[in-house]
């Protein structure tokens, strides 16, 4: 036997029917021969020992379910190069039975000739060439890529070790057009009953489709317009997110933070559509998460803007084998991403986590819709913000992108008016809220839509001197619908100009808010006394804290983004030259990121300044009054003592939230020329008295009538007091200015000097 290898052992690729052949020589050929009689002699005797007649082999061998295994049986192998497999060594038996139990997509290449087998999962693989390639020389079944392998296989034959080859693009015919495919393969040796290599054992994992995502992607993004650090932004992004192809939805981008949320893999979804990967309820047939889906990119292609979907239910699988699944609540963005066209390249899908809150809101349907409204109202303020600030920005720019926003912008009435305030444009968002059609509402004064009582009080016309003089007018009151129908709005008035500075008009934009405030008087009216000051304590906290988290993500998340942006635009500055288009383009983004990180910061800053919780109640004052006196231009006097001591904090967030309405409705209603804040702790009482010298208003007048209440926002604070045990009052009467009065006692048990995080002094 010795002799045999060292004589009959030849490496390297002999010709024989255009094939590779992997051993010969007469030792090698010898000792093949002799374990083949043996082998057969061996089983022919034990077939019939154990089942007392020659029942045929390949039934035994190929017995089992599966499409393959019932080929195999049905196969003529007698008229096959491997020929009967009662005549087959046990080597080629076992190769043969591991190929078909294995899950992924085998093969088996036999003999001088590389005679091809394969499994089930292959059939992915060979698609057209089935039954053609089978029990046929590798050559003959893969002559269409036989050159871009043959070397891979020749490697294996001759050194008798394993290759890998990653991504290996071919272009195979497997029946129709012809197309690029890559695989993922392992090439690994099969040695026969004397142990020479008598073939290989070849694993194949086909990444066709991750290379034709990452491939378009790269396109998508380049159409975009977005830099080459697009990738390691969006990547290291601490939300889960998606990139989607516009026109099938097909994910062609997940980063690490999604994968991690959803405990899934990244050849699991690359590559397939959003909608066919979206989660289906195992428990509850009712969530229709991917209908919801389907209607939001629909309204995002429709649109050309951002849609946020309410809350869906998501199951995540536990990591723990038969740990069964964990149930979330996500609330999904779909965002689009125009190129330099107006035309979506490619949309961004972001999830964020809200299950806490909507456990939260289980207390009641009645606390559910009121919670899940103010979240909306909340996640909607800071996306129009932005949204708003870009569509102002584009509509200098360009008055077709600005036409296609304002007739995308369905949940929201926009509105412009010439400079006397006639309506000159009228959106399909206008027509849904408030029922005038373009028809009937152009050509109409803009107090159209004001209720009779403004309309006769002249709110129409003061608001329109508001916007005039300061740029914008806040606009949060009752309106009236074509059919009479009262409903809230809340919105903003702002006045365009022209280049040269002169008024040319007004723009409208206001969101219908009934329902919001509808809930708020439902929920005050199904609950007792004790409920009520229970739940409102909770919602005052949650609603405290989701400010906190929304100021805080702003601040920091956002605007490290933004400063990280900054700093790549000011490097791509660095190396162009100056003057040059790329220059002056950076120059110009670097000018909208500085935007943006204002506006973002005074977001933060009217949400919840960080000031309130690191340094206390008359630092935040302070901050906010001097902002305050900035934005409206009337002058106002601040006078905070409250000691040393830190108030408990939830008196500290109430008096600031006292402050930061009442000061609101003095530059919304009054009019005034002068305002004061008073704050002082007195005892064991803490006293606030907000004054202005407007033109008030008669307190008895508007108590049946609180939709005309130029306090309505003071309604939710003041009950925020009494939460506290304290007391709120206004006093003022027409052309005599209005005063607001506060005290809230302070209880010595709570202790000072707490945030509101601490367990103690929660509200």
């Amino acid at each position: 036997m010795n002799r045999d290898r060292r004589d009959g052992y030849r490496a390297g690729p002999v010709p024989r029917h255009n094939c590779i052949e992997p051993f010969a020589g007469r030792g090698a050929e010898q000792r093949r021969a002799e374990s083949k009689r043996v082998g057969t002699d061996m089983n022919s005797r034990q077939d019939i020992e154990h089942h007392g007649s020659l029942e045929p082999v390949a039934d035994r061998l190929f017995a089992g379910p599966g499409y393959m295994r019932s080929f195999y049986r049905r196969f003529d192998w007698a008229a096959s190069p491997l020929g009967p497999v009662d005549r087959w060594p046990a080597s080629l038996r076992t190769a043969a039975h591991v190929c078909l139990d294995s899950a992924f997509a085998s093969f088996v290449w036999w003999g001088s000739d590389l005679v091809q087998l394969y499994n089930d999962a292959a059939l992915a693989i060979v698609r057209a060439k089935h039954p053609r390639a089978f029990a046929v020389p590798a050559r003959d079944g893969w002559s269409d890529v036989w050159m871009d392998i043959a070397s891979i296989a020749a490697r294996v034959l001759t050194t008798g070790e394993s290759v890998r080859s990653d991504d290996l693009e071919l272009l195979p015919d497997r029946g129709g057009d012809r197309a690029p495919a890559w695989f993922t393969c392992s090439w690994g040796p099969l040695r026969d009953d004397a142990g020479d290599v008598a073939g290989l054992y070849i694993t194949a994992i086909e990444t066709t489709e991750r290379m034709l995502a990452e491939r378009r992607l790269g396109r998508m993004v380049g159409r975009a317009g977005l830099s080459a650090s697009f990738r390691a932004l969006f990547e290291a992004a601490p939300t889960p997110c998606l990139v989607l192809a516009s026109d099938d939805f097909t994910i062609v981008a997940v980063n690490s933070s999604y994968l991690r949320a959803t405990k899934t893999e990244r050849r699991e979804i690359l590559g397939r559509p959003l909608p066919d990967v979206y989660p289906v309820s195992s428990t509850d047939p009712a969530v229709t998460g991917a209908a919801s889906l389907r209607a939001s990119l629909a309204r995002v292609i429709a649109t050309r803007r951002a849609d946020t979907m309410t809350p869906q239910k998501y199951e995540v699988r536990r990591p723990r084998p038969g740990a069964g699944i964990e149930v979330r609540w996500w609330s999904p963005v779909n965002v689009p991403v125009l190129d330099a066209f107006g035309a979506i390249a490619l949309i961004i899908h972001r999830v964020e986590d809200v299950t806490d809150l909507v456990r939260l809101r289980g207390a009641g349907e009645a606390q559910e819709r009121f919670a899940r409204d103010q979240q909306s109202v909340i996640d909607r303020l800071r996306d129009d913000n932005v949204a708003a600030a870009r569509a102002l920005e584009r509509e200098r720019q360009s008055d077709e992108r600005h036409r296609l926003i304002v007739e995308g912008a369905r949940d929201h009435a926009i509105f412009t008016t010439d400079e006397r305030g006639r309506i000159d444009s009228w959106s399909p968002g206008a027509e849904a809220v408030f029922g005038w059609t373009a028809g009937d509402a152009i050509g109409q004064p803009m107090g159209v839509t004001f209720t009779p009582e403004d309309r006769a009080a002249g709110e129409p016309a003061r608001e329109q001197h508001t916007a005039r003089d300061r740029g914008v007018a806040p606009d949060v009151r009752w309106h009236v619908r074509k059919n009479g129908q009262r409903v809230f709005i809340e919105g903003t008035t702002r006045a365009l100009h022209d280049d040269a500075g002169r008024l040319r008009g007004f723009l409208k934009v206001g969101q219908d808010v009934t329902e919001r405030h509808q809930a708020e008087i439902a929920l005050e009216r199904s609950r007792g006394v004790a409920e009520r000051e229970e739940l409102r304590r909770r919602l005052a906290q949650a609603e405290e804290e989701e400010r906190r988290r929304l100021s805080r993500e702003l601040h920091d998340e956002a605007g490290q983004h933004l400063t990280a942006l900054g700093l790549g635009l000011q490097a791509l500055s660095d190396v162009a030259p100056p003057g040059s288009e790329v220059d002056r383009r950076a120059a110009e983004l670097r000018a909208l990121a500085d935007t943006l990180g204002r506006e973002l910061h005074a977001i933060a800053v009217r949400l919840r300044p960080k000031a309130l919780d690191d340094f206390g109640l008359e630092a935040a004052l302070v901050s906010y009054t001097d902002e305050w006196t900035r934005q409206f231009g009337i002058p106002l006097d601040l006078h905070a003592t409250t000691d040393a001591d830190r108030l408990p904090a939830p008196i500290e967030s109430t008096i600031y939230r006292v402050v930061q309405e009442a000061l609101t409705n003095v530059a919304r209603h009054s009019g005034a020329s002068r305002a004061s804040v008073l704050v002082e702790r007195r005892d064991r009482q803490v006293v606030v008295v907000i004054e202005d010298d407007g033109r008030g208003f008669d307190p008895t007048a508007v108590a049946g009538a609180p939709d005309r209440a130029p306090g309505l926002g003071l309604l939710g604070v003041r009950e925020r007091v009494a939460l506290l045990r304290g007391m709120l009052d206004i006093e003022s009467a027409p052309d005599a200015g209005a005063t607001v009065f506060v005290r809230i006692p302070i209880d010595p048990a709570s202790g000072p000097g707490r945030t509101e995080n601490g367990a103690s002094n929660e509200a």
